[in-house]
């Protein structure tokens, strides 16, 4: 068999693998994009609508200031599990990243994260307000005793605005409770 006849279909079917890989990936970029860009619309065009929610659900009135929110997380940030940060120095929200999401990030996920950062913001202005201070506020003479509790009140509280307003029950047992740190 000559090697030079079968030369040109060898060539033409690793052209069509790669158009197709190609292809392939186009598609799943659209989709992660468009995904990700239905929720940044969102979020984008409801802030006001969210906000306010939250404050006739739990009673709270935000300030005039709003988050600057960002739709990647920082790449010192990139932990596993991690869906959204609230960065209190700045006061910005960082999103996960269509292009990073895990199984299981869909919209229902990702208007929970918005509540439960929105809820770091709000404690982190109001502390502001209250004490001029950042909340949360670690200091490098703290205990670790001391840094977990502050971090347990913060998201113990930023799950509870989290699951109220998203009409989810709380599922916190006594025996969740941790026996040591």
């Amino acid at each position: 068999m000559n090697i030079s006849l079968q030369a040109p279909t060898f060539r033409s079917l690793r052209r069509a693998v790669a158009g197709g890989v190609l292809y392939t990936g186009m598609i799943i970029a659209a989709s992660i994009e468009r995904k990700e860009g239905e929720f940044k619309t969102y979020v984008d065009q409801n802030l006001e609508e969210l906000i306010q929610q939250q404050e006739e659900a739990i009673g709270i009135a935000y300030p005039a200031e709003r988050p600057v929110i960002h739709y990647y997380l920082p790449h010192d940030k990139l932990n596993k599990g991690i869906l959204g940060i609230y960065e209190h120095k700045t006061n910005d929200i960082f999103l996960l990243s269509g292009y990073l999401e895990p199984p299981g990030w869909d919209f229902a996920t990702a208007k929970d994260t918005i509540h439960h950062e929105l809820t770091h913001y709000y404690m982190d202005k109001h502390s502001e307000q209250m004490r001029n201070s950042d909340y949360p506020n670690y200091h490098d003479d703290m205990t670790l005793a001391e840094k977990l509790g502050i971090k347990l009140i913060s998201e113990g509280t930023a799950t509870y605005v989290e699951r109220k307003m998203n009409g989810k029950e709380d599922t916190f047992t006594d025996q969740d409770w941790p026996k040591s740190i």
